[in-house]
């Protein structure tokens, strides 16, 4: 049984750190795998970024053929713009830690800082959860995504820069998608909405961060089971939510 290909987008690429744990990611993971890091250091507008990160992803993806999209932080979010603008170039998205819902702490921001980031640092401001880019994501992934793609949404419970929690995992589909979520924590958060099917998955405080769950081998064993194109199982020790 062959592995689908592979493409990460990393999160903000001025953190050197995350680059190496995307490219340690793609180490551990089997058959052809590449790592993309955001352009600009993650900074610039988003739209603008996600349209140069296309172009590179549009080029390597052309001989391989259908790709999983695993997208790490804000990599999540142009993980999904890709599919929606490319559906047949994507059999599967895996979200790790994305700010899907946004980032509610950028509400605490200074009228006057947010006026300076608007025009050096956009992607901070389009981190709002009621920005024109978040909000756009989510209508059009709940109306326009193609129910063949199966999509994975993995959140920590010690993750501080994704918050609220559940903003990673409440992203609405349209009917038949396969969609799975995945809380790694002692407990669900208590702000799920009522009905969400969300399993969680044992983990320790620490080993449940934005960037330790890079190294969690049932992250692997997710993304493994979404790659195998016949849906070959693959170990994942976890505890159902109740």
């Amino acid at each position: 049984m062959s592995l689908a290909p592979l493409a990460t987008i990393c999160g903000t690429g001025v953190i050197k750190g995350w680059v190496a744990n995307t490219a340690y990611l793609v180490h551990r993971l089997e058959g052809d795998a590449r790592p993309f890091a955001i352009p600009e250091f993650g900074m610039g507008s988003m739209p603008l970024t996600n349209q140069t990160l296309s172009d590179d992803l549009a080029n390597w993806i052309e001989p391989l053929g259908p790709v999983v999209k695993m997208g790490h932080s804000q990599g999540a979010i142009h993980a999904f713009m890709y599919a929606l603008d490319h559906p047949s170039d994507v059999c599967g998205v895996v979200s790790l830690c994305g700010p899907l819902g946004g980032t509610k702490w950028v509400r605490f921001i200074p009228a006057p800082l947010a006026w300076v980031f608007d025009r050096t640092l956009p992607a901070i401001n389009q981190m709002h959860p009621e920005s024109e880019v978040i909000q756009n994501l989510r209508q059009r992934i709940a109306t326009e995504w193609d129910p063949e793609i199966p999509v994975r949404l993995i959140a920590g419970a010690s993750d501080g820069l994704v918050w609220p929690h559940s903003s990673a995992l409440d992203l609405e589909f349209p009917e038949g998608t396969d969609v799975r979520r995945y809380y790694f924590g002692r407990h669900l958060p208590s702000d799920l909405p009522t009905g969400l099917d969300v399993q969680l998955v044992r983990s320790l405080p620490l080993a449940s961060g934005h960037l330790a769950l890079m190294f969690d081998p049932r992250v692997i064993a997710i993304i493994h089971n979404l790659r195998y194109r016949q849906q070959r199982p693959v170990a994942l020790v976890s505890v159902a939510a109740s």
